[in-house]
């Protein structure tokens, strides 16, 4: 087009001075170079021609040549400007721009561009908005406003005229996805979801706009919908990673280990040096509690990512799972080595010292965090918890209504705070602690399963108990403690064969946890089937040997 407009006016100038006997250097009869528009236009072209071929200093002196014969040369002035804005020097392509004289679409739209590249956002809108008088059908111009509305926060004017594009390019998918996107941007998650699905009905093979609406459903919590969509674009996909990627992390989010880990070994296969990827099938490995696999993982990932601290972190995890504790403490102190910042190094630290029954090195250990870590509430939490599990009682109050001090109404703390007094038997001191957990978010879904089952396993308030941990169940329902909690409380109630079936689909899930062992075996003494309770508890105790309950429920058993 450009190439064109170059020939046309080549083109006339040579008409031009053929046919009225004009030359570039005619002279007046003082021997001045004569001022006349056809020599400007000349210049004009000039310009033209040296900008097509890169030499654009020369140009804008050409350019300059031209609007000296002829200040009123709106189309060289408008050529300049746009070749000042191209070199990114703003100021002078405002400068000249706004000197045009008789001002269309172009020069408004230049002069709007120039305004928002100097963030001069009051006065780019104005002249966008006399751009508009003269097309009210510019998309890009109403694009740009838009822009401009939701970087200045004015979002009702944003979402107006985003919906102006969407009218003036109704069949254009790249614009509808971009629109969501923005929408997206902005929190209306509603609009954002109508655009992104008016884009995938326009071009069914815009990848973008599933993505965007497959988003929409995550942050929605609507999980299953967005599985949905990326298993769709993983068929036409395979090798998309991170299409596989989301498959994965949507799997876990959904406590899906076991299908969150077969995703991850295909993508393993097909990736096989993704050094991310291989951390996070490490992690599902390390979750179902299959050390060895997990193990084996993270230690390809040290040839693969020798200096991430995550690397020796998680092998000190697992370590630490395997009650291999010296071993553990090694890759604990070779991670902090690489990263002392890391709180779950000093957390997994201590827990190593604490269940080695050396509480006061595991308490030196959260001090030394506390000097290294920024957010030392968390350091407070972690301590509470490990004095908790010490059966410190007193001494784990003490460290939670500390961290509580930094945190008030956390419920993260309150919860783990209930915790504490129910291993201490202190019931109500539990149940008031998660009514006020209740009391600050009504949906809490791990508060309304803790407070149904310290009340089921107490034999209080059966029935309300029972509405909570079925609420929690409906909220997540493949989560294996609320499972067990639900299948404690029909227990209590006495309905023993959905009971059963509860508990039993909760091992399903977590396999290794003695709670759920211990559960079933309560349930296997009440129907007479001493054998197997027994051998359930025994189950419980191997992974828990030092539940002091267990043991004297299987002594009194015999």
């Amino acid at each position: 087009m450009r190439d064109r407009r170059l020939l046309i006016k080549i083109f006339l100038a040579s008409f031009l001075m053929t046919s009225w006997g004009l030359t570039v250097e005619a002279q007046d009869q003082k021997g001045n170079l004569a001022v006349n528009p056809y020599h400007a236009y000349l210049f004009a072209v000039e310009a033209d021609l040296l900008e097509l071929s890169g030499n654009l200093g020369p140009a804008i002196e050409s350019y300059h040549k031209a609007l000296e014969l002829n200040p009123n040369f709106d189309e060289a002035r408008l050529s300049l400007a746009q070749l000042y804005l191209r070199l990114a020097k703003v100021n002078e392509a405002l400068d000249q721009a706004i000197n045009i004289v008789k001002k269309d679409i172009k020069a408004f739209r230049l002069i709007g561009i120039c305004y928002e590249t100097l963030r001069m956002y009051d006065r780019a809108l104005e002249a966008y908005q006399l751009a508009l008088e003269e097309d009210s059908t510019e998309v890009e111009i109403l694009w740009r406003m838009a822009l401009i509305y939701r970087l200045t926060h004015q979002n009702d004017k944003a979402e107006e005229y985003f919906k102006k594009v969407s009218q003036t390019a109704p069949l254009n998918s790249t614009f509808h996805y971009s629109i969501g996107e923005s929408f997206l941007q902005m929190g209306n998650y509603q609009e954002a979801l109508n655009f992104f699905q008016k884009a995938v009905e326009l071009d069914s093979t815009n990848l973008q706009a599933w993505v965007g609406l497959a988003t929409v459903y995550e942050i929605q919590k609507e999980p299953e919908r967005a599985l949905e969509i990326y298993r769709q674009l993983l068929r036409g996909d395979s090798e998309n990673l991170r299409l596989r990627e989301k498959i994965i992390s949507i799997n876990y989010m959904l406590n899906r280990y076991p299908a969150a880990i077969k995703e991850a070994e295909e993508a393993v296969q097909m990736f096989p040096r993704e050094v991310n990827l291989k951390k996070s099938l490490g992690t599902l490995y390390y979750l179902q509690r299959e050390s060895v696999k997990a193990e084996s993982t993270f230690m390809e990932l040290q040839n693969l990512a020798p200096q991430d601290p995550m690397v020796p972190l998680f092998l000190g995890k697992i370590g630490l799972q395997s009650k291999k504790y010296q071993k553990a403490k090694e890759y604990l102190t070779q991670a902090l080595s690489l990263s002392d910042t890391l709180l779950d190094g000093w957390v997994s630290l201590a827990r190593c010292y604490a269940e080695q029954d050396s509480l006061v090195k595991a308490t030196e250990t959260y001090q030394k965090a506390l000097e290294k870590v920024y957010d030392t509430t968390e350091v407070y939490f972690f301590m509470g918890i490990t004095y908790s599990r010490a059966n410190q009682t007193e001494k784990a109050v003490e460290i939670f209504n500390k961290a509580l001090t930094s945190k008030p109404g956390d419920t993260r703390i309150l919860m783990a705070l209930s915790s504490t007094y129910d291993r201490a038997g202190k019931f109500q001191q539990a149940v008031t602690t998660l009514e006020e957990v209740l009391k600050l978010d009504s949906t809490n879904v791990e508060a309304l399963n803790n407070l149904g089952y310290i009340l089921a396993d107490n034999n209080q308030r059966l029935e309300e108990a029972y509405e909570m941990i079925k609420k929690a169940v409906e909220k997540d329902p493949t989560n294996g403690a609320y499972l067990d909690s639900y299948g404690w409380v029909l227990f209590k109630m006495g309905k023993i064969k959905e009971a059963e079936e509860k508990i039993k689909k909760a091992l399903e899930i977590l396999k290794e946890d003695p709670e759920l062992f211990n559960h079933l075996g309560d349930l296997y003494k009440t129907q007479g089937r001493l054998k197997e309770a027994q051998d359930l508890w025994k189950k419980a105790l191997e992974l828990d040997p030092k539940n002091e309950k267990i043991k004297n429920k299987l002594k009194n058993s015999f």
